[in-house]
């Protein structure tokens, strides 16, 4: 199991970017797909553009597992990997990270 260091964790949390690809069923890896990322802490949160209907977003739920790249970290991560990589809708307080996953997207 790899850890992650608080250089990664700044890093990716600092990032505009992050690009994921989970895994698919046969265990290669799907076409990275860009998308927001936001640091709680010692978590990283991620909002898929398309919800819950996203193929990426099904393939992480469904396996666990997957790759991510931001500001040059190339990660192989895992549910059990602290920090988890989650959705904004797995949140109690789901409403105040979307925010600002939203926030990364507005022009400045």
């Amino acid at each position: 199991m790899s850890t992650w260091t608080s250089d990664e964790l700044d890093r990716i949390g600092g990032a505009e970017e992050l690009e994921i690809a989970s895994l698919r069923r046969d265990g290669t890896l799907r076409n990275p797909v860009t998308i927001w990322v936001v640091r709680r802490g010692d978590d990283l949160y991620v909002r898929s553009v398309n919800g819950r209907t996203s193929s990426w977003l099904r393939g992480a739920r469904a396996r666990h597992e997957g790759h991510i790249e931001a500001d040059g970290v190339k990660k192989d991560a895992t549910r059990s990997t602290p920090p988890t990589a989650r959705s904004t809708t797995d949140m109690p307080r789901a409403s105040s990270t979307a925010s600002s996953v939203r926030k990364r997207g507005q022009p400045r």
